[in-house]
């Protein structure tokens, strides 16, 4: 399975990303994990 988007940067700026797993939760981790700036405080999941 992938898991392909579009993603955009704080300048506009738009990129494709995809990410690849063996079961959807998987592909979405990886596309998560893919992201620039997942990071950042704002972006941190609580839990």
């Amino acid at each position: 399975m992938e898991i392909t988007g579009t993603i955009q940067m704080p300048d506009g700026s738009t990129d494709h990303i995809s990410a690849p797993g063996d079961t959807y939760e998987d592909a979405k981790a990886a596309l998560v994990a893919a992201m620039p700036g997942r990071d950042l405080p704002g972006n941190r999941r609580k839990g």
